[in-house]
């Protein structure tokens, strides 16, 4: 009986509509039949469906068969599944005919109990499997081969079978996606390959690399995205010889999001393409290991960024972790971001393009490029950035540069891709003599040391910004190049200087030098090679012009119980509009908490300034003063550091936080008896003892005879110690 009209055993076309279901509930044979999209045939338990040989094809189906019987082809006879087709092989056992798959059409095992089903050595399209009531493990294929040139899915096996590989490789051409049920690339001794061309994806059950206890390798193989988001990643195999690994392989961009669970020693690999990242919190874990292989890009997200060992940064396994100074490290995390003791010493590319900025963990040599993309990457005395000969910078501006010093050795002209504050301020050299050559260079934004001592022709020099550049290694002497941009205050060009401080005469001095651009922006280089070296800044020829754009006289901070009072000084304001106050916790990224009124024009006159911070941070705080002009233009204060704690109300004040020759200590209040101050590098060691008499609650540091770096000072008051923080350079 078949629903529908009556269908008579013989030859003809038999043609199912769209939104019919025929039902076959006995046996016959036709020799043509369309079942169109929309509408299904549903052939019963012990029925037979018999496809004699036509003129064309025998059954072409763009809807559904669902198959709980037996269809039998004759000789010559054909099947061909279209676009939307799809058949479901709903029974335990049995064969699926052989058929031609078109793209996008799908075959959906549902009825697998205790029985294997033949048949599956084909060329499938869309191959989904969800047998839940499956006792077996079910092998893919039985005899034979098969590739799936769409999508694999895998919803269900029972609860403790397997769908398991049964050839060397299968290729999915499509994405691999699992919800549930168990999946096994290989047992025993037996080498297995599964390719998958688009995704993998795994919400639930398990994936099994190996099993059993022979030295077989389980191997993925994977050209798109990985995603594990439920269900284990395994490695079920007793014998230590055997390998589970999942590789890379593709010249994509592969985004990885983390695994919640990958047990035993499950390898990574990375031979081509980019392996990025998905989160801050994605991690790659497992016991096994990862390789990064020389050309490939990682793309790093988290905080800590790439650590050598332990449960920190992007890659997490507990076995050895391969990271190849071949390769290139892409920092691209939305938030702040630390290198990590992966990132090795001494390596070719790095590429930062995250907007939370970057911070070295480690002293770091680039042999090629470094590109600046998006955010600012963080450098220090101790943790140095030096690019080698040969070595390039791409991209570079106000939204990416190097805050801190940049080394540079070789015989190339450079750049110097310096900036803060969200300025760009880079310092060109030209090529240096020697292939062994290197000079240093870093950028302040905070007014010239020592203003007040100018030489022959040196109106005034910037209280903006200025320029160290250091020889510190070889003999070279090289043309000096320095830029401006709209905060500088340039009003001039031609009567900007460029102007050195010379250490010999105490005074800031004017070199020969020429400019090219205009107020808005311009470079500034010297006409002949530059012997005596740091520090530099852009001065005034001329009192008119160039106001650069106010002088600060002074910039002070006073810890008062639970508040801190800022106190400042200008002269030679012209055209100020108004003060912002601005704090920051690191003494990088700023956020303005008040402002102040300007005094406007007052000529040559000394005006002061203070401002009342209520609520100061409990820690170290960083705090500058940003000047702004009525044209927009600005300029910045020095940086103080202050340490207080919220509890007490006690703090102690180092200023400046940048200095060469000495530093100034101020706490909250005096003691009764005389207190030591210890003084402290970045490495823990002792470098001095002070004495800040009873009494006193300031005191002058000499520090001209330490080494560059940070450092820290120690203060012990009320029972608690505090410490103050600089930077001697």
């Amino acid at each position: 009986m078949m629903q529908g009209p009556p269908i008579v055993t013989g030859k003809g076309t038999i043609t199912v509509r769209t939104g019919h279901t025929m039902t076959i509930d006995n046996s016959f044979s036709v020799d043509e039949v369309v079942v169109e999209s929309g509408a299904t045939i549903i052939i019963n338990t012990l029925q037979t469906l018999t496809l004699g040989n036509g003129a064309g094809t025998d059954l072409s189906v763009s809807g559904t068969i669902d198959n709980m019987g037996t269809i039998t082809l004759e000789p010559g006879a054909s099947i061909a599944y279209s676009s939307g087709g799809l058949y479901t092989h709903n029974q335990n056992g049995g064969n699926i005919p052989p058929a031609t798959w078109g793209t996008n059409s799908t075959c959906l095992i549902t009825g697998v109990t205790s029985t294997a089903i033949t048949g599956l050595n084909q060329v499938w399209n869309n191959f989904t499997w969800n047998c839940p009531g499956q006792t077996i493990n079910h092998s893919l294929p039985n005899a034979g081969t098969m590739e799936i040139a769409g999508n694999f899915e895998l919803l269900s096996t029972g609860a403790s079978s397997n769908l398991q590989l049964n050839q060397n490789s299968l290729n999915i051409s499509g994405n691999y996606l699992q919800s549930d049920g168990r999946f096994r690339l290989t047992n025993n001794s037996n080498n297995r390959t599964l390719v998958v061309f688009g995704n993998f994806t795994l919400q639930g059950g398990r994936f099994l690399m190996n099993q059993g206890d022979g030295t077989g390798l389980g191997l993925l193989r994977l050209r798109q995205n990985f995603t594990h988001t439920g269900g284990i990643i395994t490695k079920a195999n007793i014998n230590p010889a055997s390998l589970g690994e999942i590789r890379f392989f593709s010249n994509a961009t592969h985004v990885y999001t983390s695994g919640v669970n990958i047990q035993d020693a499950v390898n990574f690999n990375l031979v081509a393409g980019t392996l990025q990242m998905a989160s801050p919190t994605t991690t790659l874990t497992g016991d096994g290991s990862f390789i990064l292989s020389a050309g490939t890009t990682l793309g790093i997200t988290s905080p800590d960024g790439i650590s050598t060992s332990g449960a920190t940064g992007n890659i997490q396994v507990g076995g050895t972790r391969t990271y190849n100074p071949a390769a290139t490290y892409l920092y691209n995390g939305p938030t702040a971001q630390m290198a990590g003791n992966g990132l090795p010493a001494n390596l070719g590319n790095l590429t930062l393009n995250g907007s939370g900025g970057l911070t070295l963990s480690q002293p770091t040599t680039l042999t090629g490029t470094l590109s600046l993309t998006n955010g600012i990457l963080t450098s220090s005395v101790a943790n140095l950035l030096t690019l080698a000969d040969g070595a390039t910078v791409s991209g570079g501006s106000a939204a990416s540069h190097v805050s801190g010093p940049v080394q540079k050795i070789g015989d190339d002209a450079f750049s110097f891709p310096l900036g803060a504050g969200g300025v760009y301020a880079p310092l060109g050299i030209s090529a240096p003599a020697d292939v062994n050559d290197a000079f240093q260079a870093s950028y302040a934004q905070s007014g010239a040391e020592n203003a007040a001592a100018l030489g022959t022709g040196v109106i005034r020099v910037s209280s903006i910004e200025s320029w160290d550049l250091n020889r510190v290694a070889g003999m070279s002497n090289v043309l000096l190049t320095l830029s401006w941009g709209g905060s500088s205050a340039v009003t001039d060009p031609s009567s900007l200087l460029l102007c050195h401080y010379n250490s010999m005469s105490a005074l800031w001095e004017s070199l020969p030098a020429t400019t090219s651009g205009n107020a808005s922006g311009g470079t500034i280089t010297t006409t002949a090679p530059v012997s005596s070296f740091s520090p530099f800044t852009l001065g005034s020829g001329n009192e008119m012009v160039n106001p650069l754009p106010v002088d600060w006289l002074s910039f002070d901070a006073t810890p008062q119980d639970k508040t801190v009072l800022l106190s400042w000084s200008t002269a030679n304001e012209r055209n100020n509009l108004y003060f912002a106050i601005e704090r920051s916790p690191d003494g990088r990224h700023f956020s303005e908490i008040g402002n102040a009124p300007a005094a406007s024009n007052t000529g040559t006159a000394v005006h002061t300034y203070q401002w009342l911070d209520s609520s100061p941070l409990s820690g170290t705080s960083y705090y500058r003063i940003r000047q702004v002009d009525a044209d927009r233009q600005f300029s910045y204060s020095r940086v103080l550091s202050l340490e207080i704690s919220q509890a007490s109300g006690t703090a102690v004040l180092v200023y400046p936080s940048q200095a060469s020759e000495l530093v100034n200590l101020r706490t909250a209040k005096a003691a009764d008896t005389d207190t030591q101050l210890l003084l402290f590098n970045s490495q823990g060691q002792n470098c001095g003892l002070f004495i800040l008499p009873a009494g006193q609650t300031s005191l002058e540091i000499p520090i001209s005879s330490l080494a560059k770096g940070p450092y820290t000072l120690s203060i012990e008051q009320d029972g608690r110690v505090q410490y103050a923080r600089f930077i001697k350079y």
